[in-house]
């Protein structure tokens, strides 16, 4: 079993951008995406499948500040999307026939 300790002579590097992270820093852990897999059956006429993998990684503050802002965004237009939607087509039905 690996040992957890921190050595200050053992560099750390951030897994999205490479940049390296010193051992005096706070490590930060994400979820990112470790790799993708396709599979592609032409001959039979279905489309396949892909199966995308996560994992959680080392990352500098930036990196980790720019996946937490890309999550929020994921978050509230999932959330708020199909309500936002629903407006707009009440307003372009309100618009559309506000003549008649």
């Amino acid at each position: 079993m690996r040992k957890l300790t921190s050595d200050p002579d053992r560099m750390s590097y951030c897994y999205v951008c490479g940049k390296p992270i010193r051992a005096t820093q706070r490590h930060i852990r994400r979820k990112v995406k470790t790799g993708q897999h396709e599979t592609r059956a032409y001959l039979r006429g279905s489309a396949g499948s892909v199966s995308t993998y996560y994992g959680m990684r080392l990352v500098c503050r930036s990196c980790a500040n720019r996946i937490d802002r890309l999550g929020l965004r994921r978050e509230l237009v999932h959330h708020f999307g199909p309500l936002l939607a629903m407006l707009a087509l009440l307003l372009l039905a309100r618009f559309l026939f506000s003549g008649i």
